[in-house]
């Protein structure tokens, strides 16, 4: 941490201003449901399969397959443009008055960070009759994160607060292309009352409640993990408001490339990893204050420190 770091922390002290399968619960499947009615309809259950919270341990999924007619044994050819990470077989059978087999699909090669969206088609559509059925269906894939928590405790804080939470938990996805991790639960009471004084300090209503993450889930954006950003923004659940209005909005710490107001360019260049295990945030932090009006606090940080780090957030900040 460098000397001009540890001024802007020193310094700023209080701001002013029917489909059969084995795969996770957040599957989404939707588009017409077929219920085979003629010879030979060999079908798809569903015209649309998305599921984009695979478990990252997971070796398969399925989707459900189904015909009418079941007095033979048959084999149908299955084709797709998904990438060979998505594991489809070449052929679905069924057996003698078998009505309904679960086409069963590797997953153990698909990454993380990488949405898979395609088809997969009955390739003999002779084999699927002459009325209405599903023999295509579209597909949209992506793997769940593995997390595993640290053991002990880090340290997080932001230079609005001037308070330190000495007992944030931080989890790291196992799973990972580049380094991805979570904060988990960092805005304590003690950080979202040190907000709520600073904005109330400059004559504006707030309060603690609103909008809050549960944790701040940033990434490094290339494998050497020197870059971090987050999506979009997060809430440490205090909203403010006008003068004379109840608080109801809230208070939102941006990624500067997603900052509704101006002032925030090159800003992304300061959210970083700065130290061993240690990594600042740039965000502008703002909130509105009518429906066409905010507030904006410039020269805001935010700093968490891992585990075991050598250098801890309390080692830079000097308001504790």
């Amino acid at each position: 941490m460098n000397l001009e770091m540890k001024n802007i922390f020193r310094a700023v002290g209080c701001l002013s201003a029917a489909v059969l399968m084995l795969a996770s619960c957040s599957q989404d499947n939707k588009g017409s449901i077929y219920a085979p009615q003629s010879e030979s309809d060999i079908s798809f259950v569903t015209s649309i399969f998305t599921n984009t919270d695979i478990p990252g341990d997971s070796t398969e999924i399925t989707i459900g397959v189904s015909r009418s007619v079941t007095a033979n044994a048959i084999s149908c050819p299955i084709s797709t443009n998904l990438p060979d990470a998505v594991g489809v077989p070449s052929s679905v059978s069924f057996e003698e008055g078998q009505s309904f087999v679960s086409m069963r699909i590797n997953v153990q090669d698909m990454q993380t960070d990488t949405d898979y969206t395609g088809w997969i088609a009955i390739a003999d559509t002779s084999l699927t009759g002459v009325g209405y059925c599903n023999d295509t269906v579209k597909v949209n894939l992506k793997l769940a994160y593995l997390w595993e928590t640290y053991e002990g405790f880090g340290q997080f804080t932001d230079n609005i607060t001037g308070v330190i939470n000495k007992e944030a938990q931080i989890m790291v996805a196992s799973n990972a292309s580049t380094p991805r991790y979570r904060i988990m639960a960092p805005y304590n009471p003690a950080l979202q009352q040190a907000i709520v004084d600073n904005i109330a300090g400059g004559g504006l209503p707030c309060a603690i409640g609103g909008e809050k993450s549960e944790f701040i889930e940033f990434w490094a954006i290339t494998a050497t993990g020197a870059e971090i950003m987050w999506n979009i923004y997060w809430a440490p659940g205090v909203q403010a408001n006008d003068v004379g209005l109840a608080p109801q909005y809230p208070v939102l710490y941006y990624y500067p490339t997603e900052a509704p107001f101006n002032g925030a360019q090159g800003w992304e260049a300061e959210c970083a990893r700065v130290g061993e295990d240690l990594y600042q945030f740039h965000p502008q932090v703002s909130f509105m204050i009518g429906e066409t009006s905010g507030m904006v606090f410039n020269n805001t940080y935010a700093l968490v420190s891992f585990p075991g780090a050598p250098e801890q957030v309390e080692d830079i900040v000097e308001w504790e």
